[in-house]
């Protein structure tokens, strides 16, 4: 209530005391400091802000770069107050320390930080964002590197993020004389324990290297050894962003690149026809850890089904099992080397990159993984290099052949195929596509009635696709009644091209179902 009389109060002995909360060890206390320090700057701005001005941006950028969410958002709120009614002069001397956290936290996991930031951006920046990080360059350079190198895994994905965004959008003669280190923190993070942050680091690694080709060639044989790799990742996101990611390295390398990708295609694609009957989706981890952490299985191991597993172990692994005799309530064994948890996440916090391939734990490597993932580089293949594409088709089409029954796993492939597939033509080219069409019709049609929704609806979204890119009347012609009856009675291929008697035969099963349904 005192207003802009509470200036003449705050002394050195009051600033301390603030100063004193916003590095509390307890989250609550800091968050409240914050909070306390947003409400000082919406009372005393402008002018009256100059005597501490140093002073409160070096508090607000720790907050900023807090451990804790909620404690990141109070001084969020804090920071945008603190800029309001700020001079030219005075955003000069407080940008060195604020921006670079301001940049980062608009890629932070936490929403109402993410949003608040961005928000926060659009205000203090206006049309300047740009140039005001090409000024800060080397400053904002360094705090993503050791963004990416922090302990919570949030934040180094947030900082591959930033890093990518700041290679592609910031003036390159302000960024060019930092893309080696940057370019290092990013292989770093790609050899991570976490999978989002080695998905993000992926991801980044392309863009980078898209925008820096030639700066990149320094490190560029090792992204190909990590690329392919992760094309066999057990992670379906991670194998998409790597095709992706080599999609753009194709269009900025040509031939060279596509060459070095030829061979990863021709050997990983037809590895699915080798693929045992007893598949596994995340092979070579278990889901037996505490709370549901997911535990690395040495190479050596095996992992045997839970129906022949003894009791003990499906409860708890080897090195968590209960103790037989009571713990002494101050036995540091009790709380050392446990699994730490992310605040508002079920997710481990995971060690970063230790510099080598085995990112923490090994595993067994399943062959339709490595089929999967040569989909999705057939896809970019084929959108940067389409001449390139027709040689696969073989091979695509015999592992489009593979009946949901091959292993357990397989719709989870042939959701991949027929998904990627009206991509892969449309990029070919109608007229080339034409020629192996007929052959792909039959396990096509039967994926639409294999059992499975997801691949049910992935065959189905692939009819309606190829009517679209072939014709309706070219494709339909291709079909035999048989197939026509199939694509009829599907919910998931679009009736509204059907002929006639299709329409009949599919309002009549509706009315069917109604009936049932009374």
């Amino acid at each position: 209530g005192t207003g802009a009389a509470i200036a003449s109060h705050l002394g050195a002995h009051e600033r301390d005391l603030i100063y004193k909360a916003l590095q509390h060890p307890n989250r609550f206390v800091r968050e409240t400091g914050f909070l306390t320090l947003h409400s000082l700057c919406g009372i005393l701005r402008g002018a009256d802000l100059l005597p501490q001005l140093d002073e409160l941006a070096g508090w607000l950028a720790t907050g900023l770069g807090d451990n804790w969410s909620q404690v990141r958002y109070a001084a969020s709120v804090a920071t945008r107050a603190f800029f309001q009614d700020m001079d030219e002069q005075s955003m000069q001397t407080v940008m060195p320390s604020l921006l670079p956290r301001m940049c980062l936290n608009r890629y932070y996991v936490a929403e109402g930080v993410r949003l608040f930031s961005q928000e926060t951006w659009r205000i203090v920046m206006a049309e300047n964002g740009r140039q005001r990080v090409a000024q800060c360059a080397p400053q904002v350079v360094d705090y993503y590197i050791l963004a990416s190198q922090a302990d919570n895994h949030a934040v180094r994905e947030a900082a591959c993020a930033c890093i990518a965004e700041l290679m592609n959008k910031v003036d390159r003669s302000a960024v060019a004389p930092y893309v080696p280190r940057l370019l290092a923190a990013l292989v770093d993070c790609f050899k991570d324990e976490s999978w989002p942050v080695r998905d993000a680091s992926c991801a980044a690694c392309g863009k980078c290297v898209g925008a820096f080709p030639e700066e990149s060639r320094a490190v560029l044989d090792e992204l190909y050894e990590l690329w392919f790799a992760h094309l066999w990742d057990n992670i379906w996101s991670v194998r998409e962003t790597s095709a992706v990611a080599l999609g753009q390295v194709l269009q900025v390398y040509g031939d060279e690149a596509l060459q070095r990708m030829l061979p990863v295609l021709k050997e990983n694609l037809p590895k699915a026809l080798v693929q045992p009957k007893n598949s596994t989706k995340f092979k070579g981890v278990t889901n037996t850890g505490p709370f549901g952490v997911v535990r690395g299985v040495p190479s050596s191991a095996t992992v045997p089904p839970p129906s022949e597993a003894p009791p003990a172990l499906l409860e708890f692994p080897e090195d968590t099992k209960p103790p037989t005799e009571p713990l002494e309530e101050n036995d540091l064994s009790r709380f050392t080397d446990q699994p730490m948890f992310s605040c508002g996440s079920l997710a481990p916090k995971l060690r970063r990159g230790g510099g080598c391939m085995d990112h923490g734990f090994t595993r067994d490597k399943e062959p339709w993984e490595a089929s999967d993932g040569a989909v999705y580089l057939l896809r970019e293949v084929a959108a940067v290099m389409p001449t390139a594409t027709a040689q696969f088709l073989p091979q695509l089409l015999e592992v489009s052949r593979l009946r949901c029954s091959s292993f357990k796993h397989c719709y989870n492939l042939l959701e991949t195929v027929w998904k990627q597939l009206p991509v892969i033509a449309k990029n070919m080219g109608k007229k080339e596509f034409k020629r192996y069409l007929e052959e792909f019709l039959p396990p096509l049609f039967e994926t639409l009635q294999c059992g499975n929704r997801l691949a049910e609806s992935a065959a189905g979204h692939c009819i309606n696709e190829l009517k679209k890119l072939i014709g309706e009347n070219i494709f339909l012609g291709r079909l035999n009644e048989e197939q026509i009856q199939i694509m009829n009675s599907s919910s998931y291929v679009d009736s509204s091209g059907l002929r006639p008697d299709a329409s009949r035969h599919y309002d009549s099963n509706i009315s069917n179902m109604r009936m049932g349904m009374a």
